[in-house]
């Protein structure tokens, strides 16, 4: 498997994506009622030691074994992350890719490493145990997720699959991890420094959001999509409310700042240009995509400020309906309802 040359994704949706910001302080949080104590602890199934603790010779029976222990999450990470196209329940046609793989010396190096910064992951079990107090807090009739962890060769950080979710351990290494810089992977360097153990829980949040809001219609407007990334992360910030709304962002202090002090011109941009309702994909996007800075802005900006504008907006309509759930919110899609509702007219 030539590892070097794999299609490079970012984390669904995703992929460390979710940096989206807010530019107000943001404490909008309705208290979970549901006691820590009635939420059992998260156990993180280590889906990568598994399958690289099966001998190599003994791939074409232990494979099976592994398969049949963990159904769902093994179709996931044979279809998803190895991009294999054939039946994943033919074992013995995998069994020499899969020995190939973990015999990869640059996988095994791979695998050795996130061992050697992930012996446990308990620090990751108990953050989750408290997003997940407050995720059966608002949705108290769901199960909660079986979470996984595995090696992603560098293509994707979380992802959501029916009711579990996979967290790929390799994109969490430390921006100091020298391989991150190398022109094979081609990672921005803003992105990089993200590539950190603390923003694990705060991605896994950021998945399961987009596993309950719906997915946008081809002709979504820019606001269509300011709501989606707003949504996403009032829900990242109801489940991690100690979390800093500046580290949820990925926003220096300066950013954050800079963002606080020019709410009214941002705003104002985009309404004196007609933007909010521009269906023009690709005149928009580069509003809302990740970025370590917004097109049409003055220097000193930080990326997606139309993402942040939506989280403006959403926190402003909760504030203004107090009655609306989070569940309400995040399946709403009227899109100029929620604008009209909040109320929201920053002010200098």
């Amino acid at each position: 498997m030539n590892v070097k040359n794999k299609v490079i994704q970012t984390l669904t949706m995703v992929a460390i994506l979710l940096a989206i910001g807010s530019c107000r302080n943001n404490n909008n949080h309705r208290v979970a009622t549901t006691k820590a104590e009635e939420v059992e602890d998260v156990h993180i199934i280590r889906f990568e030691q598994e399958l690289f603790n099966i001998p190599p010779t003994a791939m074409a029976t232990g494979l099976p074994k592994l398969g049949t222990r963990y159904p769902d999450f093994y179709s996931i990470y044979v279809e998803r992350v190895l991009g294999a196209t054939a039946n994943y329940k033919e074992y013995a046609s995998y069994a020499n890719l899969m020995t190939d793989f973990v015999t990869n010396p640059y996988v095994r190096g791979l695998y050795d490493t996130v061992q050697t910064h992930f012996p446990d992951l308990k620090p990751v079990e108990k953050e989750l145990k408290v997003a997940f107090k407050h995720y059966k807090s608002f949705f108290p009739d769901s199960t909660l997720p079986q979470v996984y962890s595995f090696i992603s060769e560098f293509s994707n950080g979380a992802f959501t699959f029916e009711n579990n979710i996979g967290i790929g351990l390799d994109m969490y290494l430390g921006e100091q991890y020298p391989y991150y810089k190398s022109e094979d992977l081609g990672f921005p360097a803003f992105m990089i420094k993200r590539f950190k153990p603390e923003n694990i829980t705060l991605n896994v949040m950021n998945v399961l959001s987009t596993s309950i809001i719906p997915e946008l219609p081809q002709n979504a407007n820019l606001l269509d999509h300011m709501l989606y990334y707003g949504k996403s992360l009032y829900f990242i910030q109801q489940m991690l409310p100690s979390k800093k709304a500046h580290d949820i962002i990925y926003y220096s202090k300066e950013n954050w700042q800079w963002c606080k002090e020019n709410e009214v011109n941002i705003w104002q941009y985009f309404i004196e240009r007609n933007l909010l309702f521009d269906s023009g994909m690709l005149d928009f996007l580069k509003y809302v995509q990740d970025a370590p800075s917004t097109y049409g802005m003055p220097s000193g900006a930080p990326g997606k400020v139309g993402a942040w504008i939506g989280w403006q907006i959403v926190d402003h309509y909760m504030e203004q309906n107090p009655d609306v759930t989070l569940g309400q919110l995040l399946v709403n899609t009227n899109a100029r309802e929620i604008l009209e509702k909040s109320g929201y007219k920053p002010k200098k």
